[in-house]
């Protein structure tokens, strides 16, 4: 979060990625990821303050499946905020950052082999 905030969509784009493509959305733009944990990022530029290019959010899309166990362990205090249309349960932890606010969010699927969860998104919002 703390990254987010701090930098603007050029520089993040120059930190995190090889490149980039726009998503056909306003002040939206997909990065291939440097770190190979992941497959994509997805940036978002504050539709309040879109002269600056500050980001203010963040869709980062893991190469594989994350346990949502591994999740629990790290962020004690993650909360499940529900249950969407699709089946994707949303895990919620709040967090502030030099006096801004922020969220992470965790998009999991249950898996049909074996039961378990899995993060299939992980999303970072700062206010």
């Amino acid at each position: 979060m703390y990254l987010l905030k701090q930098r603007n969509l050029p520089a993040l784009i120059s930190h995190l990625g090889q490149g980039y493509e726009s998503t056909g959305k306003f002040g939206e733009v997909r990065i291939n990821p440097k770190n190979q944990f992941f497959r994509e990022i997805v940036l978002q530029i504050d539709e309040n303050q879109p002269s600056d290019e500050s980001v203010r959010t963040a869709h980062f899309f893991p190469g594989r499946p994350i346990p949502i166990e591994w999740v629990k362990a790290e962020f004690g205090d993650l909360s499940s905020a529900g249950t969407d249309k699709n089946g994707m349960r949303h895990y919620d932890v709040l967090r502030l950052v030099n006096e801004r606010s922020g969220r992470l969010e965790f998009l999991a699927e249950r898996s049909r082999a074996n039961g378990e969860e899995h993060t299939t998104r992980i999303s970072i919002w700062c206010w």
